[in-house]
């Protein structure tokens, strides 16, 4: 069987590159979405047989893209967009990676500037900034699309140095 850091490191080679923390271990119960939402026990996506969405939405609704889905969603939770992914005090940013109009992943800031991401059923991982999860392999992420920011709410998870793994 395969470690976690080796899963990580085979699909997001650029991550590896650059460096990353494992904080959580592999969990398919939640995914970046309800990271950011501090919901671990359900898997955040619209029109998803078994997902859960705030707002019921057909498929139809769907067809051109899910991006303005997703920043309808963000937005009802207090996100605007703002210019860059820099460090503000007292502001809570989230990177949303985007292809054209298709959402593809969330991160969020942590306090000291690096950022924190669930890598789809993987783990929970910290690195330094958006770049790093993006590249040309199958499974990396676009470029970021936009960011969007609040007032900072706690994230106790994401803020601590070891996240969901008991150390």
């Amino acid at each position: 069987m395969r470690s976690a850091h080796q899963a990580v490191d085979d699909r997001f080679p650029t991550l590896a590159r650059e460096g990353y923390t494992i904080t959580s271990p592999r969990d398919d119960n939640y995914n970046c979405v309800a990271w950011i939402v501090r919901d671990l026990r359900r898997w955040w996506e619209p029109a998803l047989d078994g997902g859960y969405w705030p707002r019921r939405v057909s498929e139809d609704e769907l067809d051109a893209g899910d991006l303005p889905e997703y920043r309808r969603v963000f937005e009802s939770l207090g996100f605007r967009e703002c210019a860059d992914g820099s460090l503000v005090h007292g502001q809570e940013k989230i990177a949303v990676y985007a292809d054209r109009d298709s959402f593809q992943h969330v991160a969020y800031q942590r306090c000291d500037g690096s950022w924190s991401s669930k890598l789809g059923k993987l783990n929970d991982v910290r690195h330094s900034d958006t770049a790093s999860l993006s590249g040309s392999s199958p499974f990396e992420y676009p470029r970021v699309a936009h960011y969007m920011s609040r007032a900072r709410e706690p994230h106790d998870l994401a803020e601590s140095e070891s996240g969901l793994l008991r150390l």
